[in-house]
């Protein structure tokens, strides 16, 4: 979760991410969140 929290933060002000969310959510807007949170993970 924390990586998906610091993949989001890298892409986007923390003022701009939703107060909660599932993490699935998260390919909705970004559609390479999958691929990139692989290589991190």
């Amino acid at each position: 979760m924390q990586e998906s929290f610091r993949s989001l933060l890298a892409r986007e002000p923390k003022e701009s991410i939703l107060r909660g969310f599932g993490l699935t959510v998260i390919s909705d807007y970004f559609p390479a969140y999958e691929r990139v949170i692989k290589k991190r993970l």
